[in-house]
């Protein structure tokens, strides 16, 4: 874990401070891994009920997470959030990439027009290989907007903080990856 503090900050008169924090932020570490354990995608027995696979479906959108889409369907699909819960996401572009195709990603908070919150930022997908990275990202946005106002832990960091997701900054490195996918032919300049 990794706390970032001000160089002004750092004296041992904080000292305590600093532990303090390091200790709220271990609990919470165990909050979520504690969640992530009870989740049945990841128990290694999954629970296949109805029930539980709509934890993952239980949004007005949809998504293959189980395949490797397209950087077009992650664009849809961020943009279908948008449209669906307006209330809590806007899509942000962040410019272009060398073949043309936008950088787009997801802020999320409650309320989406406060810009006084501290912002997270979650990127993906910098490397044309790292395929994974992309759509991990994806379900962590289904996760946040499928939360909110169901589940406490994500209402509150929602309600906090301004969470910017960019699931893919290498689109032309992946779609590049996508239409060649032996290593062979692997080009180092994306």
């Amino acid at each position: 874990m990794n706390i970032l503090i001000e160089r002004n900050e750092i004296y041992p008169r904080n000292s305590n401070n600093i532990t303090r924090t390091a200790k709220q932020h271990d609990t919470l570490l165990e909050s979520f891994f504690a969640r992530l354990k009870d989740d049945p995608i990841l128990d290694e027995k999954a629970d296949e009920s109805e029930e539980s696979l709509k934890k993952v479906s239980n949004l007005n959108v949809k998504y293959p997470f189980g395949d490797y889409g397209s950087y077009n369907d992650m664009l849809k699909y961020m943009r279908t959030i948008e449209f669906y819960y307006p209330h809590i996401t806007k899509l942000v572009r962040i410019g272009e990439s060398h073949e043309g195709a936008p950088i787009e990603g997801l802020k999320i908070g409650y309320p989406i027009r406060d810009i006084n919150k501290r912002a997270f930022w979650i990127d993906a997908n910098i490397h044309a290989r790292e395929w994974a990275s992309s759509h991990t990202a994806l379900y962590f946005i289904n996760q946040l907007v499928s939360g909110f106002e169901k589940d406490p832990v994500i209402t509150r960091y929602i309600r906090s903080i301004n969470i910017y997701i960019f699931p893919c900054l290498n689109p032309d490195g992946y779609e590049y990856t996508r239409s060649k996918p032996n290593p062979q032919f692997q080009h180092f300049a994306f």
